[in-house]
């Protein structure tokens, strides 16, 4: 499963569902939360339910790091 599947998806994947996909390698935790946040930034306009958000630049450097 890659970031493009993930995208894809019409509802997110369930803690379940994403840590089975972790555990069998077919994704990686720091491309779910590429997911997220790219989910998060395209419903953010609509929904302006966050004050402040990460920049992605930032948090790939920082992800970068830890993968």
């Amino acid at each position: 499963m890659t970031h493009g599947a993930l995208a894809s998806r019409e509802r997110p994947l369930s803690a379940t569902m994403m840590a089975a996909a972790i555990r069998e390698r077919c994704v990686s935790p720091v491309e779910l939360v590429a997911d997220a946040l790219a989910r998060l930034e395209a419903s953010e306009p609509e929904l302006n339910a966050f004050s402040t958000s990460m920049p992605r630049a930032r948090w790939r450097r920082h992800g970068a790091r830890r993968s």
